[in-house]
């Protein structure tokens, strides 16, 4: 081995990536594959995907990496993975899975039938979180499932996150760290273990501890590539897979966010300034501080949940009729700035534009809205997810 590399997989919303990496940071070679389509939505305000989507774009991704750089392939010391955040699969008793993934931008709700003991509620309402409670209630997808798809609940043997399922399709292993574990799920964040039978929060997603899969700390070796994986990917058979965490606190990390007066600056499909501290500090009431990646430290986060998806979202629904095809992705989006969004009068006479289509349901398809143009001027939209603001409404159509 001349110069040990990493192979590592990035399964982000929008795209997927494999990056073979130098000891310094660089990169030997990367291959990036978009999703088309990133969700399937069935339903409004359903996302979901075929969980063996996101391993297929890891095959696809690996097998370039690999073809191109067959004479590194012996320097390769690891595998790492890291993927979306609170993106949910059911898995049967052969680990396979019995319905497609509930992907972190899915807004269906659960009923809040009256779920929490007496006691819990009582304490919750004394510390003002009732509110706080039933929505995450609703938001969990577990809740839904068990509600709306009962027989589907009890075969479920597993209830994982994305990359829990990826680290099993790629080491026969159903593992994962401690910073994998953000979203909706029995976690106890500040002793990064799942939470007690007894735990004050458990009711709001009593998922049984059989159902949660083994943890393990990041950095220690999760399994070894198999004999199956390497067929489908290129990746040489035995490698160890080591446990990382989530994109975010992955990119974090990347940036070398690991002391108290740095925070990093996450601009992705959904936009996040995390901090990096040794103590757990909640940055909102009742929002968890999420386990890093290093063991010994929290990541903080506040989040603008629209972040440059609503970029390209604008991009695909008011550039594509002038967009030349042959061009680069950046000269097009340049192209797109200048020619649509400079035209637009400043503040736009109090035109807002929420790109859900309605306040609440999920983003639109990628080909965009069909009303959608450059010619497009807000005195004129009157239907889509726009709406002008007045100071007799808080929001007119």
């Amino acid at each position: 081995m001349k110069t040990p590399l990493i192979l590592t997989f990035d399964v982000g919303t929008q795209s997927t990536r494999c990056l073979l990496v130098r000891p310094d940071g660089s990169f030997a070679d990367l291959c990036q594959v978009k999703h088309d389509p990133p969700y399937r939505s069935r339903n409004p305000g359903w996302a979901e995907q075929d969980p063996d989507f996101y391993y297929q774009r890891i095959c696809e991704t690996g097998r370039a990496v690999c073809q191109r750089n067959g004479e590194l392939l012996g320097d390769i010391a690891a595998v790492a993975l890291t993927t979306i955040r609170d993106t949910v699969l059911c898995l049967d008793g052969g680990n396979r899975p019995l319905r497609d993934a509930i992907l972190w931008l899915d807004k269906r709700r659960a009923q809040f039938d009256d779920p929490i003991p007496l006691y819990n509620k009582l304490l919750f309402r004394a510390v003002g979180m009732s509110g706080a409670v039933e929505n995450i209630y609703r938001a969990s997808a577990c809740n839904w499932i068990a509600q709306r798809q009962p027989e589907l609940w009890v075969r479920t043997a597993k209830y994982v996150m994305l990359p829990t399922y990826l680290n099993y399709k790629m080491t026969g292993v159903l593992a994962d760290c401690a910073a994998n574990m953000i979203g909706h799920m029995p976690f106890d964040y500040k002793r990064r273990r799942w939470q007690g039978p007894s735990a004050l929060t458990r009711c709001v997603y009593n998922i049984p501890q059989e159902k949660l899969c083994e943890l393990t700390p990041s950095g220690q070796i999760i399994g070894r590539v198999t004999r199956e994986f390497s067929a489908d990917s290129g990746v040489p058979e035995g490698l160890p897979l080591i446990a990382t965490g989530s994109d975010k606190g992955c990119e974090t990390l990347g940036l070398s966010v690991i002391q108290p007066r740095k925070a990093a600056i996450s601009l992705g499909t959904t936009a996040t300034i995390q901090l990096a501290l040794e103590r757990y500090v909640e940055p909102q009431p009742f929002m968890p501080a999420y386990p890093a990646v290093p063991n010994h430290l929290y990541n903080p986060e506040i989040e603008l949940y629209r972040g440059f998806w609503l970029v390209s979202w604008f991009l695909r629904s008011s550039a594509p009729r002038t967009w030349p095809r042959r061009r680069s992705w950046a000269a097009r989006r340049r192209s797109c700035w200048i020619g649509t969004s400079w035209t637009y009068r400043r503040g736009a006479g109090g035109c807002c534009s929420s790109p859900t289509g309605r306040r609440g349901s999920p983003p639109l398809p990628p080909g965009g809205p069909s009303w959608a143009s450059p010619t497009t001027t807000p005195a004129t939209i009157s239907t889509g997810p726009f709406w002008r603001a007045s100071p007799s409404s808080s929001t007119t159509r």
